[in-house]
């Protein structure tokens, strides 16, 4: 599961990362994330806390810039 971290300077994105990360984690908190920070005209400056034993599956993340 991913997690909006709310708790951080200005201008930072930064998630949480807990248990399994899904395909599904990714389309609801890490797009809609860069979509904004793209209507906005923003590059994104993010920040990942991983928790121990966090699983990421490589599909996640193949093919997004």
């Amino acid at each position: 599961m991913l997690e909006k971290i709310t708790d951080v300077p200005a201008g930072v994105d930064a998630l949480k990362a807990v248990g399994k990360i899904s395909k599904e984690d990714y389309e609801n908190v890490v797009e809609p994330l860069f979509a904004e920070a793209r209507r906005q005209g923003r590059r994104v400056d993010c920040c990942f806390k991983w928790v121990p034993n966090t699983k990421v599956f490589p599909w996640v993340w193949r093919g997004k810039k």
